[in-house]
C-alpha cells in the first residue's frame, strides 16, 4: 500500500539521517527487503550507488588486503561509489548471462571473467545486501595479477608481492587508473623527504585529499615499532591500545574528523573492523600514508 511504502521510505531517511554502523546493522534486512520489492537493485548493485556502503565490503577471495582497502575507501566517499559500478559490464549471449567484463586501470585493461560459482555468491565480498560488484572485481582483479585463491602459497611466495597486486600503486591504479602519493611516516612528508612528519603536515594532506574525493589507505608499522618506539615519545598511545592492529597490513580511512582523527577500516572484516585514532597516534602505529593522485 502508499502507506506501507511511505513508511519503508521514511524508515530509510532515517538510516541515512543517522548514519552509524549500528543503525545500519539493524535496518540492513529492511533495507534489503526494501530495494527488492521497488526494483532498486540488481544482483551487481544498487542503481542508486548511495545504497553502497563500505562496511559492508569484506576481503574474500584474493590475499591483497590493499586492493581491498581502495576498494572500502572509494565506498566510502560520496561521489565516488558509482566507479566501482560503471568498472563492470555484464556479457549476455541469447537472453543468459554469460560473465562479466572489467575494466581496470581506467579502462586500459579489459578482465573477462565468467559468472560466479553459487560458492563464491555465498562467500562475496557483501556480506550483508549481497550485492556481486566486489566479487566480481576482486575475481576480475585475481585472475589479472594470478591471484586465484586455490594459488599455492609457495608460488605466490615465489611470485612476489608487487607482482601479486600487493604493491599501492598497483591498487590504486587497478581500481581508479591514478597512481598514489606515498607519505612516509618515518622519515619525511613524502618518501625521501628529509623533514620529520607533524600532526600539522597529515592534517593538512587529509584535509586536501578529502576535499578532493581522493581515496586514502595506511600500511601499519611492525609492532614492535609501534607506540613511539621508534620514534621517541612523540605520540601518546599505550602498547595495549592498539594491539588489534595487524603487522604491515593495510587499512581503508574512510572518515576524518579534526577531533577524532581518522577513521580506519580492516579489509578482512574484523571484529575491530573500524575504529578511530587520533593523528598523533596514527603517525606512532602507521607507517605510511596512501593519497589517490586525481
Amino acid at each position: 500500500s502508499n502507506r506501507g511504502y511511505t513508511a519503508l521510505v521514511a524508515a530509510f531517511a532515517t538510516i541515512l539521517a543517522r548514519g552509524s554502523a549500528d543503525s545500519w546493522e539493524k535496518n540492513i534486512e529492511l533495507q534489503a527487503a526494501d530495494m527488492i520489492r521497488h526494483g532498486s537493485r540488481s544482483q551487481l548493485g544498487p542503481k542508486n550507488p548511495s545504497f553502497i556502503h563500505h562496511g559492508d565490503i569484506v576481503q574474500r577471495f584474493i590475499p591483497s588486503h590493499r586492493f581491498l582497502a581502495v576498494m572500502i575507501a572509494l565506498a566510502a566517499i560520496a561521489g565516488r561509489r558509482e566507479h566501482l559500478l560503471r568498472m563492470i559490464q555484464e556479457d549476455w549471449e541469447n537472453g543468459c548471462l554469460v560473465g562479466y567484463t572489467v575494466h581496470l586501470c581506467g579502462g586500459q585493461h579489459k578482465v573477462k571473467i565468467g559468472t560466479l560459482s553459487d560458492a563464491e555468491k555465498m562467500l562475496g565480498a557483501t556480506s550483508k545486501l549481497g550485492f556481486l560488484f566486489p566479487s566480481v572485481l576482486e575475481k576480475a582483479y585475481g585472475h589479472y595479477r594470478n591471484m586465484r585463491s586455490m594459488l599455492p602459497q609457495k608460488e605466490i611466495v615465489e611470485a612476489g608481492a608487487a607482482s601479486l597486486g600487493n604493491n599501492d600503486n598497483v591498487a590504486f591504479e587497478m581500481l581508479t587508473g591514478h597512481k598514489a602519493q606515498s607519505i612516509d611516516l618515518s622519515k619525511g612528508s613524502e618518501v625521501g623527504a628529509p623533514s620529520p612528519v607533524n600532526i600539522d603536515t597529515l592534517r593538512t594532506a587529509v584535509e586536501k585529499a578529502r576535499k578532493g574525493k581522493c581515496a586514502m589507505i595506511a600500511s601499519t608499522r611492525d609492532s614492535a615499532n609501534r607506540s613511539g618506539e621508534s620514534s621517541g615519545t612523540r605520540g601518546s598511545a599505550s602498547p595495549r591500545q592498539y594491539d588489534f592492529l595487524r603487522d604491515n597490513h593495510s587499512y581503508a580511512i574512510v572518515d576524518y574528523d579534526d577531533k577524532q582523527g581518522l577513521c580506519l577500516r580492516d579489509p578482512m572484516g574484523t571484529p575491530k573492523a573500524e575504529f578511530w585514532v587520533p593523528l598523533r597516534d596514527f603517525i606512532d602505529c602507521f607507517h605510511q600514508l596512501h593519497i589517490e593522485r586525481i
